[in-house]
This record gives structure tokens, sequence and C-alpha cells, in this order.
């Protein structure tokens, strides 16, 4: 699941989000060794040292971050983002170094 935005309404039953989700099919294994479930880091390369010297492999980081707060279109333009909102999407806008 992708979060693409937070809905903040006036009322806390009204608040929602936008995300993007996929469903996968297929057969599930269980994973029991703790450094599987926790495995990062970079591609295996055993059978190919030779390629590291010509073909460059590495990890690119990927990061979700906040943009800045979008007013619904008939909220009048004098009203300021809230003070939480605004609050949010400011500690969330960074992307981590």
């Amino acid at each position: 699941m992708l979060l693409d935005g937070l809905v903040l309404a006036h009322r806390v039953f009204n608040h929602s989000v936008n995300y993007r989700s996929v469903v996968v099919r297929g057969v599930a294994t269980s994973v029991t060794d703790d450094d599987e479930k926790l495995r990062t880091g970079w591609p295996g390369h055993d059978d190919e040292y030779d390629d590291l010297t010509s073909i460059w492999v590495g990890v690119i980081p990927v990061a979700q971050v906040a943009g800045p707060p979008q007013p619904h279109p008939d909220v009048p333009g004098d009203v300021p983002v809230s003070p939480a909102a605004g609050a949010w999407s400011r500690a969330h806008a960074a992307i981590p170094e």
C-alpha cells in the first residue's frame, strides 16, 4: 500500500486517506529465520565478481515524504492550515539521510 495523502475533514469520522494498493495472489511460505525477516543490504554477487568492474550494482533508497498542505477548493484563501496539520506536514517533508 502506498499512502498518497491524508484527507482531513471538519469531523473526525470524515477523515480518510488517499492510497494505492495491490493484491498479490500466490502461495505464501512462512519466514521463520530472524535474519531473513530483517534482510536489507547489497545484492548478492558471489558468482558475478568479474561483472563488478563493468556493471554498476547497488541500492537506490526510496523514501515517502509529505508535500505542502492543499486546501479544499471551497476553503477561502485566508483560512490558515491547522497548526497540527502544518506541523505534521513540515515534520514529514524532509527526506531522511
